[in-house]
């Protein structure tokens, strides 16, 4: 566990989406949410820029990253990358960690502490849309074209 965890933060970002625009110290997870979830696979002490681009996730002991850009294209869209370098849904990431009967991903798969539905919440990743969405997205789209 450690091996991939200390290979995951050896992704590097080569944007600026890694940069804060105040200058701030990244945000730390919190430590009662970790004290009520023991066992989780939740990294407590890892400091996460939650604004960055690529996010590291877990669901139990399983470790991914997570690109934000797919995952707001929708929610079956394979988004998060595992060491062996397999994608996933969001949903197969969940299932993969032990989840299968949950269908709760936003819930289930946590960065730095905080689930992925706290950070939709902040606004730090935006919800996937949903294929009707897509659709008429497409479609209005189309017709300006």
């Amino acid at each position: 566990m450690h091996d991939v965890q200390s290979r995951l933060e050896q992704v590097t970002i080569n944007d600026d989406s890694a940069k804060y625009e105040n200058g701030g110290e990244p945000l730390k997870a919190s430590t009662p949410a970790v004290k009520r979830k023991t066992g989780t696979g939740q990294q407590p002490g890892v400091n996460v820029n939650f604004e960055a681009e690529i996010l590291p996730v877990t669901c139990k002991e399983n470790m991914g990253l997570l690109i934000k850009r797919k995952l707001e294209r929708g929610a079956t869209r394979k988004c998060i990358r595992i060491e062996d370098g397999n994608w996933f849904t969001p949903g197969e990431f969940e299932i993969r960690g032990g989840h299968e009967k949950a269908k709760n991903w936003r819930n289930n798969l946590t960065c730095g502490g905080k689930t992925l539905r706290l950070l939709m919440e902040h606004g730090f990743i935006h919800p996937p849309l949903t294929t009707k969405k897509v659709i008429i997205t497409l479609y209005k789209f189309s017709l300006h074209n």
